[in-house]
């Protein structure tokens, strides 16, 4: 099963969010365009919001490119990205 099959299995009836954690730390792992456009179907397709947490969104490698999946047809409208979530303890 790929991991696209494994992520629109995990979609049902009652899911309305998916949540992105990529480029993530401290790898600095991305997802290729081909991920990217796959989950932005399934979000159009599926009717959900996305949440993009793209905080590490600059520390790719030379051979890598973010993609912010607000770029693609069918999803700005439902994306919210997030550059940072910060919490301050006092």
């Amino acid at each position: 099963m790929s991991s696209i099959d494994y992520v629109t299995s995990l979609v049902t009836d009652k899911s309305r969010v998916m949540i992105l954690n990529y480029s993530n730390n401290p790898t600095g792992s991305i997802l290729f365009y081909d991920k990217i456009d796959a989950l932005s179907k399934i979000a159009a397709e599926r009717d959900l919001i996305v949440i993009s947490d793209e905080v590490y969104k600059r520390i790719v490698s030379d051979s890598g490119k973010h993609y912010n999946l607000a770029e693609f047809p069918g999803v700005r409208e439902r994306t919210l990205v997030v550059d940072s979530f910060f919490r301050l303890f006092l």
